[in-house]
């Protein structure tokens, strides 16, 4: 699948087509994989990658949930997963490691969702804007990247 095929679809129409067997789970997440990295320098809202989590658990095999498949980002804040080290945009708990997985990312696994990653937040969710403090540059609004 091609970036311009992928985003014609939303999360349930992503599925459907893992569902229907057009395309993998892998082959959504290389899609996504490369889209972050096409848009990477220009917007710095990804902060962490882990696609080997992603790809053990396409392995694992997938959920029956109703976004089975679709590639997902979690934010660096208020959603603690074992796997995914978080800041919580602050360079007080750099690398912070959860000892649990909170019931939100418990329901997105269920789901059918398959995390690989963390985008940027402001520090404990207090500010209007992300600062580069802790992530080493600022987030960018995709729509005008002045």
């Amino acid at each position: 699948m091609r970036a311009d095929e992928y985003v014609k679809f939303d999360a349930v129409g992503l599925a459907g087509l893992v569902r229907d067997g057009q395309v993998t789970a892998d082959e959504l997440l290389d899609v996504a994989l490369a889209q972050v990295a096409a848009t990477d320098d220009a917007i710095a809202a990804v902060i962490d990658v882990r696609e080997s989590v992603a790809r053990a658990d396409i392995a694992a095999g997938l959920p029956t949930g109703a976004l089975a498949g679709v590639p997902f980002l979690i934010k660096d804040l208020g959603c603690e997963a074992i796997d995914f080290p978080s800041s919580m945009g602050s360079a007080l708990y750099r690398g912070y490691r959860y000892y649990y997985d909170s019931e939100l990312f418990l329901r997105l696994r269920r789901a059918g969702l398959i995390t690989f990653g963390r985008t940027a937040s402001p520090e404990f969710g207090i500010g209007p804007t992300t600062e580069p403090k802790v992530y080493g540059r600022p987030t960018r609004n995709p729509w005008n990247r002045r």
